[in-house]
C-alpha cells in the first residue's frame, strides 16, 4: 500500500468517524427539551472515537494548526459532557454552536477533506 494510499484511507476512515459522531450528536440534540444521557453518552464516546483518529493522521501527516482544530474538538467534547450534567438547564443553544463546530472542523483540514 502506498503513502497515497495510506492517507485517502485515513481521510476515509476520519469521515466515517466524523459522520457517526455528527449523528450521535444529532441524536442527543434531537431529545430536547429532555436529556436523554445515553444519546449523550453516545456521542461522547464517538467524539472521543474521531479525537484518537484525528491525532492518529495528524501524527502521521502533520499540518499547520493540527493544535488549534484539536483544541476546538476537544471544546466540542467538553460541551456535549455539560450538555449531559449540566450544572443548570441543559445549554442546548450552546451544543449547537458545538455541533457547527465540528461540522466545521472536517471541512477545515487539510488533505483530509470529504
Amino acid at each position: 500500500m502506498s503513502a497515497a494510499d495510506t492517507h485517502v484511507s485515513a481521510a476515509d476512515a476520519l469521515a466515517g468517524l466524523h459522520a457517526d459522531a455528527l449523528a450521535r450528536m444529532d441524536a442527543a440534540l434531537a431529545g430536547r427539551p429532555h436529556n436523554d444521557g445515553n444519546a449523550f453518552t453516545a456521542a461522547t464516546k464517538a467524539l472521543s472515537a474521531y479525537r484518537e483518529a484525528l491525532i492518529q493522521a495528524q501524527r502521521e501527516h502533520p499540518a499547520q494548526g493540527d493544535r488549534d482544530r484539536l483544541s476546538k474538538l476537544s471544546a466540542v467534547i467538553a460541551m456535549v459532557i455539560a450538555g449531559h450534567f449540566p450544572l443548570g438547564a441543559v445549554p442546548w443553544a450552546e451544543l449547537d454552536k458545538a455541533r457547527g463546530w465540528f461540522v466545521d472542523l472536517q471541512s477545515a483540514l487539510p488533505g483530509l477533506e470529504v
